[in-house]
């Protein structure tokens, strides 16, 4: 087992999390996803756990 490929793959859905949060402004985490009752941060936060 290589390591290094675990660790880049582990590495990858973390970052990309980062990107979303950073990207996206305060007011559009606290606004409602479509479909949904959750605001935009709730899922994100779900899938961080799920990491």
């Amino acid at each position: 087992m290589d390591k290094q490929a675990v660790r880049k793959g582990l590495d990858r859905p973390r970052d990309s999390i980062h990107l979303l949060l950073d990207g996206a402004a305060a007011e559009q985490l606290k606004r409602r996803s479509n479909g949904t009752n959750w605001n935009n941060r709730e899922p994100l936060f779900h899938m961080l756990l799920g990491f």
